[in-house]
């Protein structure tokens, strides 16, 4: 039934054969075209047909979609328009394909296509947006309106719900089951009609027909494809024996057990390590909960762990955002508590974070790339798309000094000098107490770096040794003994510390540490 579909809308449409329809797990249709012979040839063409949008779209619904895909092929209409569009998938292909290929011959084609294809996207993008638009009005013409669009108002709806519910829901069981029990492509479409009430639709609805046709994306937002067909939003789900999956049969149950064994193959292992880590962020919550109870004195950075622990557990995020609050009241000139509470208020779209995430970012430089993000995201969400992308580029400012300050920690030159560490004196008795603990660690120095970039955060750096003279050096034993002392130094997470070995290829470092007079600690 499928291909039978296929064949009669491609006829219809006087659009090419295609050489594969691939089923995939993703929640999406698409045209892809690649050349035979790699970067040369005649294109090869790949229907590519998502298993949760057939799930989701009834028979019609999903005709419309699929007259929309061949309409960016159909050689009969705006054929200027349809060049563009294949030619974009094209070289956005061929780039992709010369980035992953590490040949001989690739660094002749990277530099252009590296400059050409962002050139070509940019310059085309009006023809590709308005290609968008002509598929629509073929799909539109082909199948009905209506069909289209209802198509487009569950497409949208259901993107929304499969990422904002549908997947967080399944995810969220880890939490209390050690394997995944849940096979989510079985139970999709009986998890969707129950889970889909009219208070879900209407608000997934008004969020997609809010959101506004950005400079980013060559699709044009919902409203506006409505617009261009004279169509109302029409949310239409209808009975499951009517779905567009059934087109997949006999192979759908095949299909379908296959996406399920392979997505629990695929997150078995995070799914218990996010178990286990769940386990233990409740027994420590309930341990502060006990000293809370008992009226013990927190620091600050407990009292910050307690709130982040209590967001991450309980169901009501009220009960976060209300501690929060509470801390903020107590220590109003602390950055991070600033931010904490400001980013949660954006979160639901309240103006007063602001201030208290701009305070945060002025008071510590080093918050000021998540602070841009949440400022960024939440002008975004109102439609102030200019103060948005304003925030965006802060950001891109801010993460790149990150980089350049992460870069000049993680390296160490030959030449380098260093200065004797100003730690306090009982945490750097309690390290080097750590260190002398390590079996197999002969020698190990303490010092601290020198930084260009945030000099107000220090950087401390252990350099160690292992081999005795008479033995050769064993680079697994070194890795292990690193691994040991950052074990050790685990409990001093607001501490920059970091662990080398100076020894075979790194000896050359260790006159560097050797030179400073009082920093050899073991």
């Amino acid at each position: 039934e499928l291909f039978a579909l296929i064949e009669r809308l491609r006829v219809q449409l006087g659009a090419p054969r295609f050489h594969h329809v691939l089923i995939t797990p993703s929640f999406n249709a698409a045209v892809v075209q690649e050349p035979r012979f790699g970067l040369v040839g005649p294109s090869r063409n790949y229907l590519v047909l998502g298993l949760p949008l057939l799930k989701a779209l009834t028979v019609d619904q999903f005709a419309a979609v699929l007259a929309h895909e061949f309409g960016h092929l159909a050689k009969r209409h705006g054929r200027m328009a349809h060049w563009v569009y294949r030619q974009r998938l094209r070289w956005s292909s061929l780039l992709s394909t010369v980035e992953r290929d590490s040949g001989w011959g690739a660094w002749l084609f990277k530099p252009f296509m590296k400059w050409f294809v962002p050139y070509f996207n940019a310059y085309s993008f009006p023809l590709a947006r308005a290609d968008e638009f002509q598929a629509d009005a073929i799909a539109a013409r082909l199948t009905s309106p209506p069909a289209l669009a209802q198509a487009l108002t569950m497409t949208a709806v259901m993107a929304a719900y499969l990422d904002q519910r549908f997947w967080p829901g399944v995810h969220k069981r880890a939490d209390v089951e050690p394997q995944p029990g849940f096979l989510p492509y079985a139970r999709m479409q009986e998890t969707m009609s129950v889970d889909l009430d009219a208070e879900s639709i209407a608000r997934f609805s008004d969020e997609a027909l809010a959101r506004k046709t950005d400079c980013a994306d060559t699709h044009p937002c919902l409203t506006d494809r409505l617009a261009a067909i004279g169509e109302a939003a029409q949310f239409s789900m209808s009975a499951l024996e009517a779905r567009a999956d059934r087109l997949l049969m006999p192979a759908l149950d095949s299909l379908t057990e296959s996406f399920d064994t392979h997505w629990v193959e695929a997150v078995s292992p995070s799914w218990m390590e996010r178990y286990q880590t769940v386990q233990k962020q409740r027994r420590r919550l309930e341990e502060l909960n006990a000293r809370h109870a008992e009226g013990a004195a927190f620091s600050l950075d407990e009292e910050i762990e307690r709130g982040l622990l209590i967001e991450a557990l309980t169901e009501n995020p009220e009960d976060a955002l209300a501690y929060f609050t509470a801390l903020h009241e107590q220590h109003r000139g602390d950055p991070r508590v600033c931010l904490l509470l400001g980013t949660r208020l954006l979160w639901r779209n309240d103006a007063a974070g602001v201030a208290l995430v701009e305070s945060a970012m002025t008071m510590d430089e080093l918050l000021s790339c998540e602070a841009c993000a949440a400022l960024r995201d939440y002008h975004a969400r109102e439609g102030r798309m200019d103060e948005a992308t304003v925030w965006h580029e802060h950001l891109l400012r801010h993460a790149k000094n990150r980089q350049q300050a992460e870069d000049e920690r993680t390296r160490v030159h030959s030449n380098e000098r260093f200065d004797r560490h100003d730690l306090p004196a009982a945490t750097a008795e309690a390290i080097v107490s750590a260190l002398a603990k390590i079996p197999r660690l002969r020698q190990a120095w303490l010092v601290k770096k020198r930084v260009k970039h945030f000099p107000s955060e220090p950087c401390y750096l252990i350099a160690f040794r292992i081999t005795p003279w008479y033995t050769f050096h064993d680079r697994d034993r070194a890795a292990n003994v690193r691994a040991r002392i950052l074990e050790a130094l685990s409990e001093y997470k607001t501490l920059d510390i970091r662990v080398m070995n100076v020894e075979g290829d790194n000896r050359i470092f260790a006159k560097a540490f050797k030179r400073l007079k009082g920093g050899r600690v073991v």
